[in-house]
């Protein structure tokens, strides 16, 4: 039966059937119909081995040995499962901690502004409020409410950090002590002017 069908004229089914039964059980007598049959499709043979059917050969070996890998997605698990994110809670203030103003949206011109805690606003409508004594230019001082959110601690680990705020604080001192010292000088300069306006007057 071997061969048949290339007396049919389907010469391409003829030299894989000859092929694959070459292959399953090799036969000298086949050899020359094969040989035949793959000149009429320009395809050679060499050696009893028919070394053409080796790369299909390998080939089924690979398929055999390794299945086909599928591709499976990574289940995505809904988001409902998962509880929202806690932001991590600010730590908490104490007075006389050195802090720095953030964020303001209403008074941004106090943005950057050192500050010393007082205490926790008492008022109940001013919850999560703090008294900020707040270091003003020249030397003055102001007392606000800021929220937590707005108040940034400073990092006592960070020893440039420190260094800065404490020469800052230091330089405040001093405008601080200068301005008062001439306040009391202006205080005093206009009682002399009062009682001298007086003695005039008499």
């Amino acid at each position: 039966m071997r061969g048949v069908n290339s007396r049919l004229g389907h010469w391409k089914k003829a030299y894989r059937d000859l092929t694959e039964a070459q292959h399953l059980k090799y036969d000298p007598d086949t050899q020359d119909m094969h040989k035949l049959v793959a000149g009429k499709l320009g395809v050679t043979l060499t050696g009893p081995g028919f070394t053409e059917a080796e790369p299909k050969k390998r080939r089924n070996r690979e398929n055999k040995s390794s299945p086909p890998r599928m591709s499976v997605p990574d289940p995505i698990i809904p988001d409902f499962l998962f509880p929202a994110p806690v932001a991590a809670p600010e730590a908490p203030l104490e007075k006389g901690q050195a802090v720095l103003l953030i964020g303001l949206q209403k008074a941004p011109h106090l943005n950057g502004r050192r500050g010393v805690v007082e205490r926790e606003d008492p008022r109940p409508a001013s919850k999560g409020r703090f008294e900020v004594e707040i270091r003003l230019d020249g030397g003055h001082l102001e007392v606000k409410s800021i929220k937590r959110e707005n108040i940034q601690t400073l990092n006592k680990v960070d020893r440039e950090a420190c260094k800065a705020w404490s020469k800052a604080e230091k330089l405040h001192k001093e405008a601080r002590d200068k301005r008062e010292q001439q306040e009391e000088i202006q205080k005093y300069r206009n009682v002399v002017e009062a009682a001298l306006a007086a003695l005039t007057g008499d």
